[in-house]
């Protein structure tokens, strides 16, 4: 049997201030499950604190370390971490996995107080099989995805 995939790409509720989006379900044999990511609101106050320095460059010690440490830089660790930014922008210090879904979108709609000026973006700060069978959430924006995670996570196929 070939493996069946479901795309859903929705939001399903949120817990510890961190959003669960399913992506897809999927049968592959005797294999099922969801799939799903997790984001966080950056707040402006730690928007700015990651990409200025000195956050910038605790953000990137390490990764200088290494490029120092391996003769890849000569530049000092602020100075690195301002280059580095200056040419990879926030994706040097924040993971935008799905930045280019509307999953933003999907919690400003439901969360009006997460304004974009407030919480400039949202931080994917995990993802793939992060569902459980009765996992609980602070707050269901569907439902009926928590029946689809309660059938996928835990039914024999």
């Amino acid at each position: 049997m070939p493996r069946e995939e479901i795309k859903i790409n929705k939001l399903v509720g949120t817990k510890d201030n961190e959003f669960y989006f399913m992506n897809y379900v999927f049968k592959d044999g005797q294999f099922q499950g969801v799939t799903g990511a997790i984001l966080v609101p950056i707040s402006q106050e730690e928007y700015k604190e990651r990409t200025t320095n000195p956050g910038l460059a605790e953000w990137l010690k390490e990764a200088w370390k290494y490029r120092f440490e391996n003769d890849q830089t000569t530049l000092g660790l602020e100075e690195w971490a301002e280059e580095v930014y200056s040419i990879d922008g926030d994706d040097a210090v924040f993971d935008l996995s799905y930045s280019n879904t509307d999953f933003w979108q999907q919690i400003r709609e439901v969360e009006p107080d997460l304004t974009e000026e407030d919480f400039p973006l949202f931080e994917c700060i995990g993802g793939g099989r992060c569902f459980s069978k009765n996992m609980e959430f602070e707050k269901v924006y569907n439902p009926e995805l928590i029946e689809l995670i309660n059938k996928y996570e835990e039914e024999e196929v």
